[in-house]
């Protein structure tokens, strides 16, 4: 019985530690005002707050993108959509190499605050990291 407690309250910390939707009245003002500043054109807007940082998904000119702030209000990355053959060729071969067949389901591309381009490619149910070349960076969580 103590053993299934421990786990019952364990699940809970997991399950509280995953982002979690939020209403947009929720989220601070100085994330809104940035958040406005630089996509005065969303639509769709759903926000989710991850930790201590605030994340938007969107709409802007029919793609789908998201932006991540700290609660500050300064931008963490931006994140949008882009077709799997705008990855980088180096991306797509080493794909083809380690995940020999399976294919690239959604391909994303994030700018981070410093300019720093990354590709992101979900492939078999794993989010694949690559920098702006192509070359494999790490597995991140989805």
């Amino acid at each position: 019985m103590k053993k299934l407690l421990l786990l019952v309250a364990i699940l809970g910390i997991i399950v509280q530690s995953q982002a979690q939707s939020i209403a947009s009245k929720e989220v601070p003002a100085s994330v809104k005002k940035v958040y406005l500043k630089k996509h005065p054109r969303a639509t769709a807007v759903q926000w989710r707050k991850d930790g201590n940082n605030f994340e938007s998904s969107f709409t802007e000119n029919g793609e789908q993108k998201s932006a991540t702030f700290d609660k500050q209000g300064a931008l963490i990355n931006d994140e949008e959509s882009i077709v799997i053959a705008a990855l980088p060729a180096a991306t797509t071969a080493y794909i083809n190499q380690k995940y020999n067949g399976n294919k690239i389901k959604k391909a994303s591309r994030t700018i981070r605050n410093d300019g720093v381009i990354n590709y992101k490619a979900e492939v078999a149910g794993l989010n694949l990291l690559f920098d702006v070349h192509g070359k494999f960076l790490k597995t991140v969580k989805n």
